[in-house]
Formats: C-alpha cells, sequence, structure tokens
C-alpha cells in the first residue's frame, strides 16, 4: 500500500468576514491527527505565525513538521524577485522564531512555482531550504507547470522538489489528494490514484482550514467568480472523514523526514 503524508496550509480563508474562523478548523484538523497519532507536515503562513503564534506551536509541539507557506499568500508570479526574497525571508524569520526550529521546507501559495516564477528555487537555496513543494506538474486555470515532471527531482540549485500527487485520466492529470479534489471527488477515483498512480511519486494530502469548515456562510471570492467559489464551499463535512481515512490506513512520516530518508529514483529539474 502506498505511504501518504498529512500536510496543511495554515492560512485564513481570504475574504473572510471573520478573520479568525479558521482557527477553529485549524483545531479540529489537529485534534484529528493527534488522535490518530498522525505527525505531517503544516506549511504556515508568516502573517498566522505573527498573528497566531500559539496555533502554530500547538502544531509543533504535536509532532508536525513546520514548514513555510511564503509570508502574505500572494502568488509567486505576481511579485517581483526582489519581492519574493522579501516575502519568503520575512515569513523564514517569523515562522522559526515562533517555534524556534529550523524551517527547510516551503511551498507556494497556490502552487504557483511556474516558468514565470523559476528564480524563487535559487532564493530557497540561498536561505537554507532543502526541499520544496510547489510545483502542479498538469494545466490549471491558475497555476500550473505542465513540462514539470510528475516524480520528485532535484534542481540543479540542489532544492528537492516534491510535485503535487497526480493521477492521468487520458489527457488530463487531476491533483486527487487534496482541496476542491479530495472533497469532491468519487472514493473510488481516489483509491485509483492511489493504487494506480505512477510509482515514482511522493503521495501527500494537502488541505486548508477552511476545507472542513461547513458551518461557514458562503460569500462569492472576488478572484474566483461564483462558480468556483461554490465549489470552496462543496462537501466540506465530508473532508475531515475523507483525510482521516487516507492518513490512518496510509501513514507517512512529515516531508522532511522523506526527504532526509533519502528518494528513490530522484530526476533531474525541468529547467
Amino acid at each position: 500500500m502506498a505511504e501518504i503524508t498529512f500536510t496543511l496550509d495554515l492560512e485564513h480563508h481570504w475574504y473572510s468576514l471573520d478573520p479568525d474562523r479558521f482557527v477553529g478548523a485549524s483545531e479540529a484538523i489537529l485534534a484529528m491527527t493527534q488522535r490518530l497519532g498522525v505527525r505531517g507536515t503544516v506549511f504556515v503562513l508568516g502573517e498566522v505565525a505573527g498573528s497566531h503564534p500559539d496555533l502554530v506551536r500547538a502544531f509543533a509541539s504535536a509532532g508536525h513538521e513546520i514548514a513555510l507557506h511564503g509570508f502574505s499568500h500572494t502568488p509567486l508570479p505576481e511579485l517581483t524577485e526582489q519581492q519574493v526574497r522579501t516575502d519568503i525571508t520575512r515569513g523564514k524569520e517569523i515562522v522559526e522564531e515562533t517555534i524556534n526550529q529550523r524551517v527547510v521546507g516551503y511551498r507556494a501559495p497556490y502552487f504557483s512555482l511556474t516558468t514565470l516564477s523559476r528564480a524563487t528555487v535559487a532564493t530557497l537555496a540561498e536561505l537554507g531550504f532543502t526541499y520544496s513543494s510547489s510545483v502542479l506538474p498538469v494545466a490549471n486555470p491558475q497555476f500550473g507547470w505542465p513540462q514539470s515532471p510528475a516524480a520528485p527531482y532535484v534542481w540543479p540549485e540542489g532544492i528537492t522538489e516534491l510535485p503535487v500527487p497526480v493521477l492521468q485520466v487520458r489527457n488530463v492529470g487531476i491533483p486527487f489528494l487534496g482541496g476542491t479534489y479530495l472533497r469532491v471527488l468519487p472514493k473510488a477515483l481516489i483509491r485509483a490514484g492511489i493504487r494506480r498512480g505512477r510509482r515514482d511519486q511522493v503521495l501527500w494530502t494537502y488541505c486548508h482550514p477552511y476545507d472542513v469548515d461547513a458551518a461557514e456562510p458562503f460569500f462569492s471570492i472576488p478572484r474566483l467568480g461564483y462558480v468556483q467559489s461554490r465549489l470552496l464551499w462543496l462537501r466540506r463535512g465530508a473532508m475531515l472523514q475523507r483525510l482521516e481515512e487516507l492518513v490512518r490506513k496510509n501513514v507517512a512520516p512529515p516531508l522532511d523526514e522523506r526527504v532526509a530518508a533519502g528518494i528513490a529514483g530522484l530526476v533531474a529539474s525541468p529547467a
């Protein structure tokens, strides 16, 4: 059975009328992992570490790896190279100060490491990161890098990249283990993805606090529009159970431990 690492993007629900609403949902996710004895990787926004340090420390105390999700959750292509450096540097400093531990993992907001933001990899190497989990290796309406290998690879700068796990269905790549996909896809398809997916991928789930917040009143998010916003609310009530079923049966250690232990079959980067 394939091993799956639990990961969480610890962030606010953007545009929410209650900026602290994510805390209760985050605590529910934390409680689930503690009940199961699961340790994973939590990608923390610098803004969240600054505003809710005790929440970040609670995840760290439970044995989760604390990694960085940037400071402001701005997509990389919307920033200049200097702004990217400032965002990552600031976020890393705040998170490390919060948990008093070194941060070695990074996940770009919206998986926005693409050809347009390729220079970010050099910044990560210079700042002491050892791995990234930032590339969606398929075409996507927001951000994607279809030319990227689906298997883990090493950038020339020495950073290991752990791409989003995808299931190839004909000519369509589906990131079946996270976010809206994990909430709405049939369970049979998710099981098939785990069973028949590429064996050279490193599998990990991903979610956000809002993914489990079924009681949050609906509102249309300006940058997404009505239809995509509706998808962000669909089947939230089932998300915790889906996560629990996946990580309980297929538990794997945090991403930093998997990278440190060595990943078989690493290939060269696309650029």
